[in-house]
């Protein structure tokens, strides 16, 4: 079973990458994909060939297009009230949603964060904007970083979505943290955030990073 695993999963072809990835940032996470995640249909959707098909039929083509054009303006319209709407980008899956036998390696590890409190994995974001960073300034080799987001910044995982490999660096003294505020008030004023511990490894390069 094992052997099939890695077959399928062509470890041997993404080995490399991943290790280098590791040794070169000190972290490398692997996105783990269920069977809900997996578009099989690609670009050619069936929504756009319903559309297509209903252009080629109709005598009347000018019309069928603006009655096409006029349904997509309202989709969009509700995808984009759907947006305002949400607080927060979350991405669940359910209990009975299996994994498949893919995985794929982020590109930019820096952009994740493996959230943990008390020990234990709470989950993983995503957080592509530049966060609001505080550094100590005792230590200027060597800063401490405190991560300040607003919930709508930020894209959320369960802890079953990544498997995160780490260099850790278990004499670290700059411990990183993220705090995650409910609202851009909240973030403005500094209160009502919630504290996590970032786990993170360390490149094997880092000691030659100043010089």
């Amino acid at each position: 079973m094992v052997s099939f695993l890695l077959d399928t999963m062509n470890v041997d072809k993404h080995i490399y990458n991943w290790v280098y990835s590791l040794i070169k940032y000190g972290d490398v996470y692997l996105r783990l994909f269920k069977e809900s995640d997996m578009d099989t249909q690609g670009l050619f959707k069936a929504e756009e060939i319903n559309r297509r098909s209903m252009l080629t039929e109709s005598k009347d083509l000018q019309k069928a297009l603006a009655e096409v054009n006029a349904q997509e303006k309202q989709a969009d319209e509700e995808r984009a009230g759907d947006a305002l709407n949400e607080d927060v980008i979350v991405s669940m899956h359910s209990v009975n949603d299996h994994y498949t036998h893919y995985v794929e390696r982020v590109a930019n590890p820096s952009e994740m964060f493996e959230l943990t409190r008390f020990g234990k994995t709470m989950g993983y974001i995503k957080a592509p904007a530049i966060p609001t960073t505080t550094t100590n300034d005792a230590m200027l080799s060597q800063a401490y970083w405190n991560y300040k987001y607003a919930q709508q910044d930020i894209t959320v995982y369960q802890a079953t979505d990544f498997v995160h490999a780490a260099l850790e660096d278990n004499s670290s003294r700059t411990p990183e943290v993220v705090t995650i505020f409910s609202d851009e008030d909240a973030l403005a004023s500094g209160s009502g955030g919630t504290d996590y511990s970032v786990r993170r490894g360390q490149s094997l390069l880092a000691n030659t990073f100043k010089t």
